[in-house]
């Protein structure tokens, strides 16, 4: 059978990229076969349905990938914020007087809610509801509280009797003016030794914060008390407790509690540690 049996004139068949013979038709088969070799031409419309489809699966692919990174992007906020949520985590009944950016406790604490300032006696009054049996189950959050306002009476008591560490130091933001404050801040944590009701008071919080550490269910709410200890510790005196405690939340969370981890690299002398974490800190706050 020839191209032109076929109805197919030779001359304006399509030839084959192998031998050069012109492709015969092949009934139903939607194709054309050479005349010498038998290689099969795709028509050109299947081919062109072929082409668009693999062009489309492209773009698809493409917008997966797009939506994929955007996700990505989306959740590793949340995901390198576990520290800064429990930074900023706070505790119920918090004064906020106490904890306003200019005042000593500050350090220490989180950020406060718009509530009424509480002093010594309505703390230790809040302390004495939250410790009755009835109708206060032993819970995280209540042992939790507990060590928070414990915490804060016993800085506050220091703060009184020894008159308040005065002022944070005022400077140019940089280095030397960042050892500054945290020579300051050791100023405070210092206040406490040798006060033995503020020294209670802690060492209560301490207790406290490791009932609620027994109690904890999930790996946020461990590393929220480990944090709290590690905070506790330190302001005892117990740097390399609190390094400890530090060293705990990033197993845990498997993210650093850069804060802590800093000051105690400061309370145990190794201030040029200290200031290079505090620089990658302040580093991994700046948008890129």
């Amino acid at each position: 059978m020839s191209a032109v049996d076929g109805g197919w004139p030779a001359e304006d068949a399509p030839r084959c990229a192998r031998c050069g013979q012109p492709h015969l038709p092949v009934a139903g088969a939607g194709r054309f076969r050479c005349g010498n070799c038998g290689r099969p031409l795709v028509s050109r419309l299947p081919r062109a349905k072929k082409d668009a489809g693999a062009r489309w699966a492209h773009r698809l692919l493409a917008l997966a990938l797009g939506v994929g990174v955007i996700a990505l992007l989306l959740r590793a906020a949340p995901i390198r914020g576990t520290e800064q949520r429990l930074l900023h985590e706070t505790p119920p009944r918090m004064p906020p007087a106490m904890l306003s950016p200019g005042s000593p406790t500050a350090f220490w604490l989180p950020q406060p809610r718009d509530e009424e300032m509480l002093t010594i006696p309505a703390l230790e009054e809040r302390i004495r509801e939250l410790r009755l049996p009835e109708g206060n189950p032993d819970t995280y959050f209540r042992n939790m509280e507990v060590g928070d306002l414990l915490f804060l009476r016993g800085i506050q008591i220091a703060l009184e009797v020894r008159g308040g560490a005065g002022q944070p130091p005022a400077g140019v933001p940089g280095e030397s003016a960042w050892v500054d404050l945290m020579r300051w801040r050791m100023r405070i944590a210092h206040a406490v030794s040798g006060i033995p009701d503020a020294q209670q008071s802690l060492e209560r919080a301490a207790s406290a914060y490791e009932q609620a550490l027994a109690l904890a269910r999930t790996r946020e709410r461990k590393g929220r008390a480990h944090r709290s200890l590690g905070y506790v510790r330190f302001a005892l005196g117990d740097c390399e407790g609190a390094m400890r405690e530090a060293d705990r939340v990033r197993e845990i969370l498997g993210e650093e509690d850069t804060r802590l981890r800093t000051r105690c690299l400061f309370g145990l002398g190794r201030v040029e540690e200290a200031v290079v974490l505090y620089i990658q800190m302040m580093r991994s706050f700046m948008p890129r």
